[in-house]
Formats: structure tokens, C-alpha cells, sequence
């Protein structure tokens, strides 16, 4: 089988978290403006590492293909350190009513972040194992430092003055998403790493990073040559590197009309860029060299890039901003609601959009084997349409239903490269053999309804109620194996089938 997983875990892992916040505002109204400032302040504590895997104190990762011995991964642990970070925000904010029919948002915040770990200026050691020598490293410190100012500014216009048709406007900057103690950890020399080593079907002759004794179970001297650890002691920032960061912008019309009805209609653009990227700039991309084959698996051609024997397990990683990870997105929202009034009510969207990333990652940009880099986001819905509806029965009886449509989600089709193919210097390596979307899951389309009655007696009121989820019984497939070979489309996840669901609420 492919892509399977025993039921045990892999590892037992430390996880433990805490966070302390402090935030503080005031709020002054004079005249025509609502001005509010304020301070926040953020400290994050998360210990993380790993007990072992496998075979304490350090084991390792058995990986078969169909059966057929593939690979092993080593790793470093035990490991267990605490990443630390310090956020302070600074913001002040203006509603003001510039005119009578004007009113503008205006914003301005300040951030900051300092991370670290374990305690300030302490040494960070790595403890001996069979498969990594111990060794101390300089504190972590400073990772990151960063300071980012984020303009915001909203406005909203009423075009007639009586209230019925509004004009907004909006344009925004923000931090990119920052999961604080994951910065840390690129430089951390101490965190979980694993490398991989061959192993394989022994061919003639064969004495090394094969199963030697055909048992099928992975044994030290079995091995063959580590692919390296990356771990932090091989990572550093770019200087100057700086925060991620988003720009959005959106403009609305929304109009009221006759019989209880408002629509609207906006357009949404943001831009995700300065992400940060990793460049392993001791194996140079020229250094790879392209061998074209015919994955065994699968039966696909794919062009693989051999990393030179030469430069294996060697690591000089660097994190910098970086425009190939850059983000758009672009999308138009349609949507009306009709609001209750003569026992009904009607509500219902559309909406259209496309967004365009680096389908990779942080993976090393020097890397040629990460081909067909740009598409949509994994989980981009193209269309999306929203419709719900309720009406008042005599009787105080109520009956409702619901229906969404989703374009299926985008595949990621690959091909793994292994040694039953080509022997690599990195021995495994996946291409994704087209660009993302080039197929795509079917369409999603579900009905849900309701009915509910109110009772009341007295000072009791009873409301049952029966649910029923996708009525239809839709199986879309959500989630399948992209990778191509013997089982590539068989089901991993399947929408939930048809449910009938009972409840009531009772007051008194």
C-alpha cells in the first residue's frame, strides 16, 4: 500500500504551552471624532521536543513502498528546549465623521517581536545519541527582531444621504501570519531533525544502504549514507530580513431596496509578499544534474534533478524575504438577503475568486526537483454559492433549508522518485509532475433542511426540532492520494453521508 501509516504514533512529543497577555485602551469623543488608543503586550512560552522514535534514547523511521524496503529516516532526539517570544503593540485609532454623509476609519499600528530560547544567553546542547555526536551552541537570540508599522484606513460614503445605498472603501496593511515560535526554531540547533539513508532490495553485489539479510527489518549497519541533519546550526537570517507582510483593499456597493431586501456587491484584493524563503546556498542549483526517467510506480517521464555526490549532507540554509513566495488573491462577492417579514425570509451569495502562490513553501528555493512552483492555494474554491431560506408555518411550526455549490478542490499530483527507479544522492525525491488544478475533485453540492415547532404551556415553552444533513446524500470525495501509481485517487476523506438529527431546546 501507499501513503499509510501504522496506528501507533511515530514519536512521543513534547507540546506544552503558556501565554500571558497585558492590554490596555482608552477611548476620548470630542465633536465628530471617536478616537481610542491603546497597548498590548504578548509573552509566549512553548516547550517543545521529542522523548524518541522508536528505540530510545535515538531510533528511526522504517519506510517501505508497497511492501518493498524504501528508505530510513535517523533522528537527533531525545530533544526538549523552550522557544520563547516578547510581542508589544501600540495602536491608535479615529472614527470621524468628516462630513454628513462621510464617515472615515483611520488607524495606526505599531508591532514589535523579539524571540529566544530556553534562558537568555544560554548555551543550547545537543545530546550524544548513536546517530549525532553532543556537542553545546551559542544562545538563540534576537529570532526574530522585528518592528512593523500598519497603516489602516476605511471609508464610508452614503450616497444619498438617506441611509439606502452605501459606498465602502477600504485599504489595509497587516503583518503576514506570524506563528511566533516557529522563527526561533529555523536557527534552533537543538531542535527535532531527521536525515534520510538509504535502504533498500540488496542488488548483486550490493553491501551497503540495502537489507542485507532480506528480513525486511532495518538494522544499523544496513544503512547507507546520512542525506545530513538540518539543524539549526546551519540556518541563519539574511541581514536585513523583515516581518512578512499583507495588503489588502476592498470597495462595496450595497443597496437597500423594496420589501426588506439589501444587496451588495465588493471586490477583495490582498498581497502577501516579504515571506520569508530558505536558500541552501552550500549546494548551488547548478550543482544538481537532470536525468530524465520513467518512474517505476507510476509509468510517468519526469525529469529528476541529482543532487552532486560531492556537496551530500552539506547545509548552509538562509532565511530571507522572498518575491517567489509571493500571494494575490482576487475576488468578487455577490450577495443579497431579503429579511424576515410575511413569515419568510431569503438569504443567498455568490462568490468568485482566484488566488495565485508558491504551491512549496519554505522548501530550499535553490532546489530544481521543486517543479511547477506556482497555482492556486490547496484548498481554493473558484466558485462558491450560498443559498438559505426559512418560512413561518401555521401553527408555530417552522421549516428551513439550506444549499451550498463548491468547485472541487485542487490537486496536487506527484511521482516519488526512489531507488527502485534511479539512486539518488538524496535518495527519495517527489516532483509534482504538473501544475496544481491541472485535475480537481468534483464539485460539491448539499442540501440541508429543518422543522421545528414551538410549544408552550404555562411559563414552559418546548421547541423539538429534526435536522437533516445532506439530504441528498452527496459522497464527494474531499481528500484522495495524488500520488501517481497503483493507488493514485483512492479516498481519504469522503464528505459525511446523509445524518437525521433529533433535538429541542426547553425554557422555563
Amino acid at each position: 500500500m501507499t501513503l499509510v501509516n501504522t496506528v501507533a504514533p511515530a514519536n512521543e512529543e513534547i507540546n506544552k504551552g503558556r501565554r500571558a497577555e497585558i492590554a490596555a485602551n482608552m477611548s476620548w469623543v470630542a465633536a465628530n471624532h471617536d478616537i481610542k488608543f491603546g497597548y498590548q503586550f504578548m509573552r509566549t512560552v512553548n516547550v517543545r521536543g521529542n522523548v524518541g522514535i522508536s528505540n530510545f534514547p535515538s531510533g528511526f523511521r522504517a519506510v517501505y513502498r508497497n511492501g518493498v524496503p524504501d528508505s530510513v529516516n535517523t533522528y537527533n532526539t531525545p530533544t526538549e528546549y523552550a522557544r520563547k517570544t516578547h510581542e508589544n503593540a501600540y495602536y491608535i485609532q479615529d472614527k470621524w465623521r468628516a462630513a454628513q454623509k462621510l464617515t472615515l476609519n483611520l488607524g495606526f499600528r505599531f508591532e514589535t517581536i523579539y524571540g529566544w530560547i530556553n534562558g537568555k544567553g544560554e548555551q543550547l546542547c545537543q545530546q550524544a545519541t548513536i546517530f549525532i555526536a553532543a556537542q553545546c551552541f551559542p544562545a538563540v537570540e534576537g529570532a526574530p527582531d522585528w518592528k512593523s508599522p500598519t497603516p489602516r484606513f476605511s471609508a464610508v460614503y452614503d450616497l444619498r444621504g438617506d441611509g439606502r445605498t452605501a459606498l465602502k472603501f477600504s485599504v489595509n496593511r497587516y503583518r503576514g501570519f506570524l506563528q511566533g515560535g516557529s522563527y526561533p526554531d529555523l536557527v534552533n540547533p537543538i531542535k527535532t531533525a531527521n536525515d534520510t539513508r538509504a535502504w533498500t532490495v540488496c542488488a548483486a553485489g550490493q553491501t551497503s544502504g540495502c537489507d542485507l539479510n532480506g528480513d525486511k527489518i532495518a538494522q544499523i549497519n544496513e544503512f547507507g549514507p546520512s542525506t545530513g541533519f538540518n539543524l539549526g546550526t546551519t540556518n541563519r537570517f539574511a541581514a536585513g530580513v523583515t516581518w512578512p507582510k499583507v495588503n489588502e483593499l476592498s470597495a462595496e456597493v450595497e443597496q437597500q431596496l423594496p420589501g426588506n431586501v439589501v444587496f451588495s456587491v465588493g471586490y477583495f484584493y490582498r498581497s502577501t509578499f516579504d515571506q520569508i524563503g530558505s536558500t541552501n546556498v552550500a549546494v548551488p542549483r547548478e550543482s544538481y544534474t537532470p536525468i530524465t526517467i520513467t518512474e517505476v510506480s507510476s509509468g510517468r517521464t519526469v525529469t529528476v534533478y541529482n543532487q552532486a555526490a560531492a556537496l551530500r549532507g552539506l547545509f548552509d540554509v538562509v532565511y530571507d524575504n522572498s518575491d517567489t513566495l509571493d500571494e494575490t488573491f482576487h475576488g468578487v462577492d455577490f450577495s443579497a438577503q431579503k429579511r424576515m417579514s410575511n413569515r419568510w425570509m431569503l438569504m443567498g451569495s455568490v462568490s468568485l475568486g482566484s488566488n495565485d502562490t508558491y504551491i512549496h513553501g519554505t522548501g530550499d528555493l535553490n532546489n530544481p526537483n521543486f517543479q511547477n512552483g506556482r497555482g492556486p492555494e490547496d484548498l481554493s474554491i473558484p466558485v462558491q454559492a450560498k443559498v438559505s431560506a426559512s418560512y413561518v408555518l401555521p401553527y408555530d411550526m417552522k421549516l428551513g433549508a439550506s444549499a451550498l455549490h463548491y468547485t472541487g478542490w485542487p490537486d496536487t499530483n506527484t511521482v516519488r522518485v526512489t531507488a527502485a527507479t534511479v539512486r539518488l544522492t538524496q535518495v527519495n525525491q517527489d516532483i509534482v509532475v504538473e501544475p496544481r488544478a491541472t485535475t480537481r475533485k468534483d464539485d460539491l453540492n448539499v442540501v440541508d433542511i429543518n422543522f421545528g415547532k414551538t410549544l408552550t404551556r404555562g411559563r414552559f415553552k418546548a421547541e423539538p426540532r429534526v435536522e437533516v444533513f445532506n439530504l441528498l446524500n452527496t459522497g464527494v470525495i474531499t481528500s484522495r492520494i495524488n500520488q501517481y501509481g497503483p493507488t493514485y485517487g483512492n479516498a481519504i476523506e469522503v464528505y459525511g453521508g446523509r445524518t437525521i438529527k433529533f433535538g429541542g431546546n426547553l425554557n422555563w
